[in-house]
């Protein structure tokens, strides 16, 4: 995790917002909340949900 952490930092300096992509365990939620990363996506808070999608229907 050194290298998250190290881009995290750079991120912070230069005020650019992370969002940390394929969180799934909750360990490391905890790792990116203590580095200080607010936003997040993975299969940690929910799956892909296709199925759910609308279908197109074309004329």
């Amino acid at each position: 995790m050194l290298g998250v952490a190290g881009i995290i930092q750079v991120a912070v300096r230069l005020n650019i917002e992370v969002i940390a992509e394929g969180i799934e365990s909750v360990d490391e939620r905890e790792v990116l909340i203590a580095l200080g990363v607010r936003y997040m996506q993975g299969y940690l808070f929910a799956h892909p949900g296709f199925e759910a999608l609308v279908q197109p229907v074309f004329p």
